[in-house]
Formats: structure tokens, C-alpha cells, sequence
């Protein structure tokens, strides 16, 4: 496809590129996919385009309406040559495992970029709250760590899950301190990869279950 010099129109269905189509003008309409690879000319998304996990994907100019949706990997931003045009829906397909006290990923990088997204749909997360920034030249995901014992109050848990949930928060905020070199080393990485995990809980029915059981009520 990278030699064709005709217009690609995703009407139905899905079409994979895996190495762009860089002399084409691509056209996704809604209720479309199109899984993108690689290098392309013009992009206008009105459907679904998704950026591949792995390797580069480049559009040198990417419009995307208000019915569109583009999906992304943390760590593999879209790379924009001269322009960007945003509207629509941005979802994270990936979201990076380990502990996050705070993270800014770039998920766009390129431009100038104009408008912006009217919704982010990430994976959920119970104890991470995900928000988009924006600059001339790039998108970015902000991470930010949310307080446990604050999260779980607000949940009508047990006691024991609240409890359990105030000792995390302690043990988190050393985890900040000493991550931040605002408090001496003393915390290993195996506790620091648990809490990373404790952190990735995807329902308050995985949350309370991880935090009874710290609390060795399981």
C-alpha cells in the first residue's frame, strides 16, 4: 500500500496497514477500524483508528471529527509531521504496569496541534485518576495517585477494608516521600512493585478483595 498514490476509504469494517500508506490519503468513516502501522500522508478519522503497540506510526496530517476515536499505547505515541486536528474520543488501549505516584506520558507528539479531545476513555482504574494536557506540540496522559483511604471511604466498604486501606495510605506516602528523595531509602522494591499492583485494581470488587487480604482477613 506504501507505493499506491490513490485515495483508502475505510467505509465497513476494519483494514490493517502495517506499513502506513505514505503516498495516500486515508479516509476512515464511522462504524470503521482501521489499525494503523507505519508512515501516512493524510489521515481523516471519523471511525476508529488505532496506533499499533510497537513501532513507529507517523501521519503527516491528522484530522479527527467528532465520531472518531483514536486509540493509543503508552510508551508509542502518534507522531505528527505538519499538523493535527482533534475532536472526538482518545482511549488508552495500554496502560503501563509499576507504581505511579505521578506520570505524564505523550500520547500525540508533533504539530501544531489545534482542538482537543471531547472524552478519554482509559482502562479502568480504581486508585489512579487519568486527565489530558495539552501544548502546541503534544497530548499527554497526567497519572496521578489517589488517596486510598479517601477512595475507599466514599465506597460503603467494611471496616476492616477502611482500615486496611488507611494503613496503605501510610505506607503509599512513604512510598512518595522516599521516591521523591524527600525521605531516607528504607522501603524495598518488591513492597514498591506490590503497591504498584494494589494500584492497577480495576473494580472496587478487585480493590476491597486485595485490601482484606493485606489486612489477613483472607
Amino acid at each position: 500500500v506504501s507505493n499506491y498514490q490513490g485515495d483508502t476509504l475505510v467505509r465497513a469494517g476494519g483494514l490493517y496497514l502495517q506499513n502506513g500508506a505514505s503516498n495516500s490519503n486515508v479516509r476512515v468513516d464511522q462504524g470503521a477500524t482501521l489499525w494503523s502501522g507505519g508512515w501516512f500522508k493524510n489521515a481523516t478519522n471519523n471511525g476508529t483508528f488505532l496506533v499499533t503497540a510497537s513501532g513507529a506510526v507517523r501521519v503527516d496530517n491528522f484530522i479527527q471529527g467528532a465520531t472518531g476515536n483514536l486509540g493509543v499505547w503508552l510508551g508509542n505515541p502518534l507522531y505528527i509531521t505538519y499538523s493535527a486536528t482533534l475532536a472526538g474520543q482518545l482511549s488508552v488501549l495500554g496502560v503501563k504496569s509499576g507504581y505511579t505516584t505521578k506520570a505524564k506520558e505523550t500520547v500525540i507528539e508533533g504539530g501544531p496541534i489545534t482542538g482537543t479531545f471531547s472524552s478519554l476513555k482509559a482502562a479502568p482504574n480504581v486508585f489512579l485518576d487519568a486527565s489530558l494536557s495539552y501544548t502546541n506540540s503534544a497530548v499527554y496522559l497526567d497519572i496521578n495517585r489517589i488517596n486510598v483511604a479517601n477512595a475507599i471511604a466514599g465506597m460503603s466498604l467494611s471496616t476492616i477494608t477502611q482500615v486496611s486501606a488507611q494503613r496503605v495510605e501510610s505506607a503509599m506516602s512513604a512510598i512518595d516521600g522516599q521516591l521523591a528523595g524527600t525521605l531516607p531509602v528504607g522501603i524495598g522494591s518488591a513492597f514498591i512493585d506490590a503497591a504498584g499492583a494494589l494500584q492497577q485494581a480495576s473494580s472496587i470488587a478487585h480493590a476491597d478483595y486485595s485490601l482484606r487480604s493485606l489486612s489477613g482477613e483472607l
